[in-house]
């Protein structure tokens, strides 16, 4: 099997720009709680990460807004948030709306809701057309005033790629979506378990094996043994400062996907040696 290019997400260096704007956070007074990043873009598309992590993908070429909790996200020392506008191509405009995006940056204390924090940082632009987009990519530093609990800056090792770990981690993904189809869940729960532990400790809620395994069990009464995993055109993305290994197809797709549109985000890291889903 040929692996095709291999894209390797550390901030890309030589497409972002030398500099960054500081977001200051010393004054925050959090000591625990929640990140939040919302957005919106209107008749522009917009590329939208944390430290590697998409928040917001320019691939889908449609207006949205939401928000993001980046608890999961955010790393010891510097972290950033990088931006880039892509302008719609001339079929896909809306007629009578003005390109604009904005996205805002906030910090909620544990026990208050994201609409309760702290706005750190708000951004926000608008022009006039398409044309007069600027599609270089901007990046926003800031230094969290507290880090969510979290194993797996501590643990996981730094990737460096190469054939050999890229090869690795395809056979632990081929693995994975054998034992998805057989549906044993005693044999599925070890792939998911570090996300699932973790993922409790970022959120400041108490670990649940039973539940957990519970909701894996659902999960499976829907996809039945439907998962199918597509290793063409696969993509190797490093994020988050080398901890973390993201698949993808070259659109920026899950690669392991079922019925109904159900479908797996490959976020893995190695721990110990072995792969696990880590995100």
């Amino acid at each position: 099997m040929i692996l095709h290019f291999v894209r390797i997400l550390l901030f890309l260096c030589f497409a972002f720009p030398l500099f960054a704007l500081e977001i200051p956070t010393s004054t925050v007074k959090s000591k625990e709680g929640f990140y939040t990043i919302t957005y919106k873009n209107v008749n522009v598309d917009m590329d939208l990460l944390l430290n590697g992590y998409a928040i917001r993908s320019s691939v889908s070429e449609e207006d949205g807004q939401g928000q993001a909790d980046l608890n999961l996200w955010i790393l010891p020392g510097k972290n950033t948030i990088s931006l880039r506008l892509v302008p719609r191509k001339d079929g896909k405009q809306r007629k009578g709306f003005e390109p604009s995006a904005e996205f805002s940056f906030i910090i909620a204390q544990k026990g208050q809701f994201p609409s309760e924090g702290e706005v750190v940082y708000s951004y926000q632009t608008k022009t006039e057309s398409s044309s007069s987009i600027d599609s270089q990519w901007q990046t926003f530093e800031f230094d969290p005033p507290f880090l969510p609990p979290s194993l797996l800056w501590k643990k996981a090792e730094k990737i460096q790629l190469n054939p050999e770990l890229q090869s690795s981690a395809l056979q632990w993904v081929k693995s994975l979506h054998k034992e998805l189809n057989r549906k044993k869940i005693d044999s599925i729960y070890p792939y998911f378990q570090f996300k699932l532990e973790d993922t409790s400790l970022a959120r400041y809620y108490p670990t649940d094996p039973k539940s957990d395994k519970k909701d894996i069990q659902s999960l499976l009464k829907m996809t039945g043994a439907s998962w199918k995993l597509d290793t063409k055109d696969l993509t190797f993305t490093v994020l988050c400062d080398g901890k973390v290994l993201l698949l993808t197809n070259s659109k920026a797709g899950d690669v392991l996907t079922a019925k109904d549109g159900i479908s797996l985000p490959l976020y893995l890291s190695l721990v110990e040696g072995k792969w696990f889903l880590s995100r």
